[in-house]
């Protein structure tokens, strides 16, 4: 679950990012797409990112019994990468953490 929850992190703070820059974006779980429609600013940077590997959670989570094996250290890998473009677009936005 914490693979699908850094999934969804990225895929909203990516979408966050669309809408702060004010670009129409489909509906859609797809981080490359998401990516691909990044302000210049931005996209370069998240595109360096192993989205496939946070990919595959967007939807696979849905279904448990569908899950992949997957060892802690690779989950601790997939938050980590959800980490950095979370960082990513909160200083791309101007966003201000916690007071």
């Amino acid at each position: 679950m914490a693979c699908f929850h850094a999934q969804q992190a990225a895929e909203k703070a990516l979408k966050s990012s669309l809408v702060h820059a004010a670009i129409e974006f489909r509906k859609t779980h797809d981080l490359v797409v998401l990516v691909a429609l990044q302000p210049e600013a931005v996209q370069p940077e998240v595109g360096s990112f192993d989205l496939q590997r946070l990919q595959q959670w967007a939807e696979d989570t849905r279904y448990p019994a569908d899950l992949p094996d997957i060892t802690a250290a690779e989950a601790v890998n997939v938050v980590a990468i959800a980490n950095q473009i979370v960082a990513t677009i909160a200083v791309a936005v101007g966003a201000n953490g916690p007071d």
